[in-house]
């Protein structure tokens, strides 16, 4: 039972960086535009984390990864529900902000089938029922079956 126990915890581990946790934000100051963009945001929804990939809610643009976040200078790992914080994202992709996302616009993770299903498997307990509820809001919001 033991090994069983340990085997599940290092197969949890190897998934970590296929989770991608629920949440959604809103944009509520743009503090460089350009590479690399850095946003003001209000967490509305779930928990931000360092490492999520986001997506603009309506336009359906892919917005880049968050790489850091802070608050009130500080750098801090995650974000909680309500929480306004500086977000600083890779910017891969051909988004620009003031043309395709502004001030005011939501985003939320970018979840996939394979990250839902991870976290079913491995973090169905790390998630609670608020947070769950928010996967199912946006995976119907991103057509994900």
């Amino acid at each position: 039972r033991e090994h069983f126990t340990q085997l599940n915890e290092q197969e949890k581990e190897a998934e970590t960086s296929n989770v991608v946790w629920p949440c959604t934000l809103d944009i509520i100051h743009v503090f460089n535009s350009k590479a690399p963009v850095i946003l003001g945001v209000k967490v509305t929804g779930g928990q931000l984390r360092i490492g999520t990939p986001l997506v603009a809610f309506i336009q359906g643009k892919e917005m880049g990864k968050i790489v850091s976040i802070e608050k009130n200078g500080k750098s801090i790992d995650s974000a909680a529900l309500n929480e306004e914080v500086a977000i600083r994202l890779d910017n891969t992709t051909s988004t620009q902000m003031g043309r395709h996302v502004s001030v005011g616009d939501s985003l939320c993770s970018l979840l996939s089938r394979q990250s839902i299903d991870v976290m079913k498997k491995y973090f169905r307990t790390d998630l609670s029922r608020e947070e769950w509820l928010l996967v199912v809001k946006i995976k119907g919001l991103l057509g994900i079956p």
